[in-house]
């Protein structure tokens, strides 16, 4: 997997495009192995920022004309990029898997499937917990934050609410365990008066069937992702999925959504959301995403790669910008590593999250013994329901 040298290798859309656009040889190497390759790129709306999309297609078009590559983007909520105008030099026209008849048919039962409600009131939490205990449940709440979904989660919690919690506040453990409690409680039909609050890390990949859904304002292709998340074998007609906006000190704002936020908000005020199809919109608001960014990143990209600045472009076509540090949670993976017996990568990535360099040093917290880029937390940590996110929540309160 590391090397891609296995006859199918399965790997995530950041590494796949960011080796592409890399100058370093450690990554590179492993390029040589897609000559005459067959790519599945899945959740392809969600594979990376709009504003790398234009750069990125020009890589695949090579590799395609070039050296024998053969691409399939595959989503719910496929943006049509390569027809936009200014987005390529020449529009492209790609072969569709389905026929637009079946297109159709399948527009017309999300029609009937589900119903996307905007609430243009910014809500304080308070207004925002009334708001979603007054649906029917089981309910699905996506913030745009950590932080944001943690303290919606206790607030819930604290009222005597039945309430789970998924973010990257757990451990890869500890998430997988709540993903089979949630769908356990999707399936049985009397226990429907519970919430789920969660992270977008629930939008894509998820068979969860949820009677109604809440989403903060993030982006079109978000919204409509979420909608799939929602009476999702169409047992029931019109199943509420709400736009909505958040206003409150403990619930913090994610600037990379600014953009992307905007233009959703337009395209509501615009009835596109409510009348156009799923692959209408996502495109739509591609290209305003793009328009808007273009000048700032997009031409910058292109600029530095034709000048064959490539260690500039390595650093431009980052999919994921974070700067975190590794934290280990799990009290045997600690003692394993500081006592030198050692584990797997996959116990390593199982037992940890990951936190922002200022949460490392607000925290105080110490380095793994003999592992300089290693932390371990010391903290309270909740595996039921808060995660790490147990230890921050009490002084979130205090500050305020």
């Amino acid at each position: 997997a590391t090397l891609w040298t296995s006859p199918i290798t399965v790997t995530t859309a950041v590494q796949f495009f960011e080796t592409l656009g890399s100058n370093h040889p450690s990554r590179l190497r492993k390029l040589h192995e897609l000559a005459g390759s067959a790519v599945f790129v899945d959740e392809a709306h969600a594979a990376i920022p709009s504003w790398l999309w234009p750069q990125a297609w020009l890589w695949l078009k090579e590799l395609s004309e070039k050296w024998r590559c053969h691409f399939v983007f595959a989503s719910g909520s496929l943006a049509r990029f390569w027809e936009l105008e200014k987005f390529l030099e020449r529009r492209e026209r790609i072969p569709d898997l389905v026929t637009p008849r079946l297109r159709e048919a399948a527009s017309e039962a999300e029609r009937r499937r589900i119903v996307y409600l905007h609430n243009s009131q910014p809500l304080d939490r308070n207004e925002l917990l009334r708001f979603i205990l007054s649906r029917q449940g089981p309910r699905l709440v996506i913030l745009n934050t950590v932080q944001s979904a943690a303290v919606v989660a206790h607030d819930l919690n604290a009222a005597g609410h039945s309430v789970l919690h998924l973010s990257t506040a757990l451990t890869p453990s500890d998430r997988e365990r709540i993903v089979t409690m949630v769908q356990g409680r999707l399936q049985t039909e009397a226990d429907g008066d519970w919430t789920l609050v969660a992270t977008s890390c629930v939008e894509a990949g998820m068979d969860f069937s949820f009677r109604t859904a809440f989403r903060e304002s993030c982006s079109t292709a978000s919204l409509i992702q979420t909608g799939g998340r929602v009476n999702r074998h169409g047992e029931m007609d019109a199943a509420e999925v709400w736009d909505l906006r958040v206003l409150d000190p403990l619930l913090t704002h994610n600037p990379a959504f600014e953009t992307s936020g905007n233009v959703l908000e337009r395209l509501t005020a615009e009835k596109r959301i409510e009348h156009a199809s799923a692959t209408e919109c996502v495109t739509e608001a591609m290209r305003r995403e793009l328009m808007s960014d273009y000048t700032t990143k997009t031409a910058v990209i292109k600029e530095r790669e034709r000048k064959l600045d490539y260690p500039e472009v390595d650093k431009l076509c980052r999919v994921i910008e974070a700067d975190t540090r590794i934290v280990v949670v799990d009290k045997e993976v600690i003692a394993a590593l500081e006592d030198g017996t050692g584990v797997s990568p996959q116990q390593l990535v199982r037992g940890s999250v990951q936190l922002y360099p200022h949460r490392v040093e607000r925290l105080a917290l110490e380095l793994v013994r003999g592992h300089e880029e290693l932390y371990k937390w010391t903290g309270c940590y909740d595996p039921e329901l808060l995660g790490y996110m147990a230890e921050l929540v009490p002084s979130l309160y205090q500050d305020t």
